[in-house]
């Protein structure tokens, strides 16, 4: 199709010059993206006007009722039982997209509702998530030591005692963590560095893939580098992909990149890169005095044209920075949120299950 986004206006309009341009007329419709949708500043492009609130309302009671029936909806989604172990990614090319704020909430809304076990892994090499880690301890066990240790669990048979060495169970989140080796990054001129390579693409799998004979849920906390071998892995095993942000223009920005990314790598090595890509959903954490209105109006109007679910984080005392997120300080409404979140995974994985079961032929 012809990339709508196509033009010679600036890379980025600031919020206090909107009217350089006049704004496009509100789209009716939706249509299906393509690779050619994703091209840089797609979603600055598009201008829309404010929604219009619902003229008719709920009162009292009457409002709370309809709430609890719709939050027990969510969590009877929720508790599905898939056929099989399912993975959701959580990424953006972009560092401080709240990609370790959202997994840690994904994990926590998982082990709250689904009444399974549920892993959290750590697959950025210079990942933060120790740090919101409720109980972490003093030299944890890393995905990179269980990657040297497969050949010794494997021909034990893949002990499911051996895996649980590597597992550090968060009793006030209900999941287990594994976290990344913190000898892996030092320090340089100001910048992380690796101090050695990365797991390849075949020694992550093999991990997830023991990981997942335990766990009916794995979130993946994933780095920056979507040409990372740990990152390829993660994605060549992902069920469902959730793309993290901030309001700031370089989160957006690393969100129709995924995008992009994604579609234009199409049907590889058994992975739907493209069904990925369409049925992402994108999740925006907000902190306070973060939002930048003209970038929500112009994301949110791209991101209802091309049909993506999206949904924000409430700011919330509970998210701190850099320490640890613990499920029962949260706000209700955060948590509200994570649950919404991990219905909208249900349903795909519903889908998902459908579309792969066999069927049956009359004779």
């Amino acid at each position: 199709m012809t990339n709508p986004y196509q033009g010679s206006s600036p890379l980025f309009r600031s919020a206090l010059d909107p009217d350089d341009v006049e704004p496009p007329p509100v789209p009716t419709d939706r249509v299906t993206p393509t690779a050619d949708t994703f091209t840089r500043d797609g979603w600055q492009k598009q201008a829309t006007q404010p929604k219009r609130k619902p003229r008719w309302w709920i009162p009292g009671d009457a409002e709370r009722v309809r709430a609890a029936a719709e939050q027990e909806r969510k969590a009877a989604l929720v508790a599905t039982p898939f056929s099989t172990p399912k993975t959701v990614v959580v990424a953006n090319t972009k560092g401080g997209a709240s990609k370790t704020t959202v997994s840690v909430l994904l994990a926590s809304a998982l082990g709250e509702w689904s009444g399974r076990q549920v892993a959290l892994i750590d697959n950025n090499p210079t990942g933060t998530l120790r740090s919101r880690l409720p109980y972490v301890p003093e030299s944890p066990p890393s995905l990179a030591d269980l990657a040297e240790a497969m050949d010794a669990i494997m021909s034990a048979g893949g002990d499911p005692v051996s895996l649980q060495r590597y597992m550090l169970y968060q009793s006030s989140n209900k999941f287990s963590a594994l976290v990344a080796r913190i000898e892996a990054t030092h320090m340089e001129n100001g910048m992380r560095v690796l101090n050695e390579p990365t797991l390849s693409l075949q020694q992550y799998v093999d991990a997830a893939r023991l990981i997942a004979r335990q766990y009916p849920f794995t979130v993946v906390d994933s780095g920056n580098n979507n040409r990372d071998s740990q990152w390829l892995g993660s994605i060549s095993l992902a069920d469902a992909l959730v793309i993290a942000t901030s309001w700031d223009k370089d989160g957006l920005q690393g969100v129709s990149d995924m995008l992009r990314t994604e579609f234009e790598l199409g049907e590889q090595g058994g992975v739907d890169h493209q069904q990925l890509a369409q049925r992402a959903i994108i999740v925006t954490s907000q902190g306070p005095g973060e939002i930048v209105e003209y970038n929500k109006l112009m994301a949110e109007a791209w991101w209802d044209k091309w049909g993506f679910t999206h949904l924000i984080i409430p700011t919330d005392p509970a998210i701190k920075n850099g320490e640890p997120i613990i499920w029962s300080q949260l706000s209700q409404a955060t948590r509200d949120v994570a649950l919404s979140i991990c219905a909208e995974l249900a349903t795909r994985f519903i889908d998902r299950d459908h579309a792969s079961a066999p069927r049956l032929h009359a004779v």
